[in-house]
């Protein structure tokens, strides 16, 4: 139980730090993360914003290293850039966005 809470705690956290990041008002917080856990976690985000017609693929492999990364800021990185891509695709009945 103690754990869930626990957990639950750190992903609210970690929403609020992103809500400042949109807005503008937040500090760079670099901490040690494996890119291909992050970008994985980030894409499921970015779901959403697929629209009808086009698929979202994943091709994020899992990479060993660590890099001192802003969780916040690389996720609206991602978010943007799966958005452009999907944009991009709105005129066409099919397509697909492909990340790798």
């Amino acid at each position: 139980m103690l754990n869930t809470i626990e957990a639950l705690g750190a992903q609210a956290a970690g929403m609020i730090r992103q809500m400042l990041t949109y807005v503008g008002h937040s500090e760079v917080v670099l901490r040690p993360q494996k890119p291909g856990g992050f970008f994985r976690e980030a894409v499921a985000g970015g779901e959403a914003m697929v629209p009808p017609g086009v698929v979202l693929i994943r091709e994020i492999p899992d990479l060993p290293d660590i890099v001192e990364a802003d969780t916040a800021r690389l996720h609206k990185v991602a978010e943007h850039l799966i958005s452009n891509a999907c944009d991009a695709l709105k005129a066409v009945e099919q397509g697909e966005v492909r990340v790798a």
